[in-house]
């Protein structure tokens, strides 16, 4: 069930696509020009079934998938904003409440949540859409082969927490907004991880942690099992990271993906303690639909 109001409240985003792709820390030869339909739709999902329903359930899409289609015209995004915030009471709040330093949970924020979700997907239409492979212009996942699904989810999430900071510096969000955005992303990604590193989500999650702890934008306590953030340091890792990404997949280099998986997209020590600390925590909800004479 879609809702207007909110729909309208979020397309000023859309129109920012091209001012966010010039804002990307790379050289200017490596920004990337696409089509500007690209809706925002708020929903609350009321009903699914079959594959939608199975699994891990989607909290937002970005379709199509097509990349001729893409730069030619855009993509639409959806976000099931009642999916969202279940998953933000029942399964990231207690994660945050557990792995993060007590001093910063109060950070955790369910509009930081949604924005995050917002902006990854926005993110999906940014960077490179085409490279070259054997001297033939390509799609970026045709040339990284099975080393892609990881990095463009990693890029996504990274590049959403690095967008809303643009939008903070811009005003489009209150300065008091950067702590809730960066608390709020760094908590989710332990919630993407438990998916596991098999899953695209998943590996993309494990090579940002891996990569801010190295970074120093995180530093994680054994004796507590928490993670403590230095908010400057995670936000010039996330900008970094930002980069290593959009420059990988811009030259399609699927060594370079492979060799950044292998570092970063694994189970590190610290990730070990601290998911082991939350395994009480539902790693996924499972959705009642009254509409369809469901009940608990």
């Amino acid at each position: 069930m879609s809702d207007p109001v909110a729909s309208r409240n979020l397309a000023k985003y859309k129109d920012l696509l091209p001012t966010m792709e010039k804002n990307l820390p790379v050289p200017d030869a490596v920004k990337t020009v696409r089509g500007k339909e690209s809706p925002i739709r708020v929903v609350d999902l009321v009903f699914s079934s079959g594959d939608a329903r199975k699994s891990v359930q989607t909290i937002a899409f970005n379709l199509p998938n097509d990349e001729r289609v893409r730069k030619e015209k855009g993509a639409k995004k959806v976000l099931l904003r009642n999916i969202i915030k279940k998953k933000f009471e029942l399964i990231l709040t207690p994660i945050g409440k557990r792995i993060i330093d007590k001093g910063q949970v109060q950070y955790l924020s369910a509009d930081g949540f949604f924005n995050e979700v917002l902006f990854h997907e926005l993110s999906h239409s940014l960077g490179p859409a085409f490279t070259s492979k054997n001297g033939n212009k390509v799609e970026v996942r045709v040339a990284l082969e099975n080393t892609y699904s990881a990095l463009e989810e990693c890029k996504a999430d990274v590049m959403g927490a690095y967008n809303i900071l643009f939008m903070i510096k811009r005003g489009e969000f209150p300065k008091t907004f950067r702590k809730k955005l960066l608390v709020s992303y760094f908590a989710g990604l332990f919630r993407s991880v438990r998916f596991g590193a098999v899953s695209a989500h998943g590996k993309g999650a494990a090579i940002q942690i891996n990569w801010h702890l190295e970074k120093g934008g995180a530093s994680f306590d054994a004796a507590s099992g928490r993670f403590k953030i230095d908010f400057a340091k995670l936000e010039a890792a996330i900008t970094a990271l930002v980069k290593e990404l959009v420059m990988v997949q811009h030259h399609g280099d699927k060594l370079a993906a492979q060799t950044m998986i292998n570092k970063y997209g694994v189970m590190s020590a610290p990730m070990r303690q601290a998911l082991a600390s939350v395994t009480s925590v539902p790693v996924d909800v499972r959705p009642i639909y009254p509409v369809a004479g469901e009940k608990q």
